[in-house]
């Protein structure tokens, strides 16, 4: 569980301010313009939700190539600029994944249905403010998943993997070299 600050202006009490900070999180997080390495498709199974008397977002993040993460989120503003976020990861490799997946969905939709909010004053206030501006504004019934597909690069030694990144980065040429002249060094550092 844990609570992110947008800080990007909007007011996440409007369904489609919400939506599109959680997109501008996704792109901040996995993005091209991240190092990140596997690939990442997210808003699978994006759903809206009332729990007690509170509206969430629901759905899935699934990451990695050869073993699969999936993490199952579930979103909800606590006020114009903040939103509560339960997340249940499960990491497994190929065989039972279907079960894994749908026992953890089970699971973290049990948890949930116990997930009780109670807000101050002022965030009510917020809230019917926000009810009152947008009165018939709701959370898209679905979402086009959002993909970041990033090629297996497998099993490869520490230089395998500096040349590719230097090479993918356009600094391959004069750095091969002092990729080749790092790793000789490492070798013979190395007991």
């Amino acid at each position: 569980m844990f609570l992110p600050h947008t800080g990007k202006g909007g007011d996440l009490f409007r369904p489609c301010d919400m939506e599109d900070a959680l997109a501008q999180k996704s792109v901040r997080e996995y993005g091209d313009d991240q190092e990140y390495e596997s690939s990442v498709t997210t808003f699978l199974d994006w759903k809206p939700v009332l729990i007690n008397e509170q509206h969430w977002i629901s759905y899935k993040t699934e990451q990695g190539n050869k073993s699969i993460s999936h993490i199952f989120l579930w979103r909800t503003p606590v006020s114009d600029q903040h939103y509560l976020t339960f997340s249940f990861p499960t990491d497994h490799y190929h065989g039972r994944a279907d079960d894994v997946v749908e026992a953890m969905k089970n699971f973290s939709t049990q948890i949930m249905a116990s997930v009780h909010i109670t807000f101050p004053d002022w965030v009510l206030k917020l809230k019917a403010e926000a009810q009152d501006k947008w009165p018939d504004e709701q959370y898209s019934p679905t979402k086009e998943p959002l993909r970041w597909i990033r090629e297996d690069l497998g099993k490869m030694s520490y230089g395998d993997y500096i040349a590719y990144m230097d090479k993918k980065n356009g600094l391959a040429g004069d750095n091969e070299t002092e990729t080749d002249k790092q790793m000789e060094t490492h070798k013979k550092t190395t007991p």
